[in-house]
């Protein structure tokens, strides 16, 4: 029975669904992730992080767009995916810039996943992380922070210099 339990415990370990999922961190790039440019191309501003100790070759993001009640928006041009070139070592950052092919003013919301990574050593990694999403409401609050914080800063500093002369 205990060899039983072992065993079971064994194969969790090896085949836990976790340890497959790429590692490389999502995130967004600044307070305004995603917007529209001067011809109206949605652009996605993202942070991307390896932490994988192997060197990425290349990534490829998948990008799903809705709108305010929810429907799946359709790319046009193109795909819902971009690849991002490497090399990106351990830890190190890539920022991503117009990573998208909607031209749809009415995008709410945005789903973001890293769906396959290909190393420098030629494994493939076909496990995709989490979906990260971005939305106006979050994108608004962070902004609305980000705001205060500059206020708070601003009058520190005034109060300093007022108390220094």
């Amino acid at each position: 029975m205990i060899k039983k339990i072992i065993l079971l415990l064994l194969i969790g370990i090896v085949y836990s669904s976790t340890t497959d999922k790429i590692d490389v961190e999502v995130k967004i790039q600044s307070y305004a992730p995603f917007g529209q440019n001067s011809v109206g191309l949605l652009e996605i501003y993202l942070k991307l992080k390896n932490l994988n100790t192997k060197t990425i070759k290349y990534m490829t993001l998948e990008i799903d767009a809705y709108n305010r009640v929810g429907d799946l928006l359709k790319p046009w041009p193109g795909e819902s995916s971009c690849r991002v070139t490497g090399p990106i070592v351990y830890n190190q950052l890539r920022t991503t810039r117009g990573c998208a092919s909607y031209y749809n003013s009415t995008v709410a919301e945005i789903k973001v996943r890293v769906s396959n990574v290909e190393y420098m050593d030629g494994t493939i990694n076909n496990n995709p992380t989490d979906y990260y999403i971005v939305n106006r409401e979050a994108q608004n609050k962070e902004f609305n922070e980000m705001l205060w914080i500059s206020y708070i800063g601003g009058v520190f500093l005034f109060l300093l210099l007022l108390g220094i002369y």
